[in-house]
């Protein structure tokens, strides 16, 4: 207690020397300070964010003169530039189900494709993808004919601030032109090939 007491009474009488300390201590607090700031952001950056999902159920689509009906449900990462979509793809009628039935026996079936826009509110589309045939799963009746397909993948590059902006969706296929073919061509509504 002594030797603090002599601290004090010689820096009373030394002012400059007084500056000097303040000076000093307020130089390493700052150091530490800063050195713990850098310290807490570079372990925030280590550390990697949650993923939060931005999933979106779109209304029904009917199309090819309501012959067919789309349903579109897609999901964002927030950290991404990724839209994943689940895509199904069904007849709207009895009638259209038998000709959707023949349709896909015939091997013109491989062509088969469907164009996916997301559009903003005034109509313009944001975010593209194109679905092959290749990409589509049918799913069969119990009788064995294929009723619905489905398809899940990738939007490609979709930027995340076009996403946020998707107000609806819209589907066109060449299905009209594919059922047109196999129609007027009576050998391949049975799965044979032209000679």
């Amino acid at each position: 207690m002594a030797f603090t007491g002599q601290i004090a009474l010689y820096l009373m009488h030394r002012p400059r020397l007084k500056r000097i300390l303040v000076l000093v201590a307020t130089a390493v607090l700052l150091v530490v300070g800063s050195c713990y700031l850098t310290w807490q952001f570079a372990r925030s950056r280590l550390v990697t964010p949650v993923t939060t999902f931005a999933q979106r159920d779109y209304p029904p689509v009917k199309f090819n003169q309501t012959q067919l009906v789309g349903s579109l449900r897609t999901e964002s990462q927030s950290n991404s530039d990724r839209v994943r979509y689940q895509l199904r793809v069904e007849p709207a009628s009895q009638d259209a189900k038998k000709t959707f039935a023949i349709a896909l026996k015939s091997p013109l079936h491989r062509a088969l494709r469907f164009s996916v826009s997301l559009q903003d509110a005034a109509g313009f589309t944001l975010c593209e993808h194109e679905v092959y045939r290749d990409e589509l799963v049918g799913r069969l009746d119990d009788g064995g004919e294929e009723i619905k397909l489905t398809a899940n993948g990738d939007f490609g590059y979709c930027r995340a601030d076009l996403y946020s902006r998707v107000t609806r969706w819209s589907i066109s296929s060449n299905y009209g032109a594919l059922v047109d073919a196999v129609m007027n061509r009576p050998n391949l509504k049975n799965d044979e090939r032209e000679p």
